[in-house]
């Protein structure tokens, strides 16, 4: 992982440290919420963060958060 973004590392690490419990209130945001914290990221409130990423052009990365 040493050749993925920063920010990709500190997530899955938080992730890594989780699992198997419950995150905040046991919400599907609040993972990313406390990943993104842990990770120092920098985002706006409640759900701006990163880009858009064309998975049929882009690969998609260990650490990136899917919002659908």
């Amino acid at each position: 992982m040493e050749t993925f973004p920063p920010t990709n590392i500190k997530i899955v690490e938080y992730v890594n440290t989780v699992i198997g419990k419950k995150v905040g209130r046991g919400e599907c945001w609040d993972l990313a919420n406390e990943a993104l914290t842990y990770a120092n990221a920098r985002w706006e409130f409640p759900t701006k963060f990163g880009r858009p990423i064309d998975y049929k052009k882009e690969q998609v990365l260990a650490g990136d958060l899917i919002q659908i």
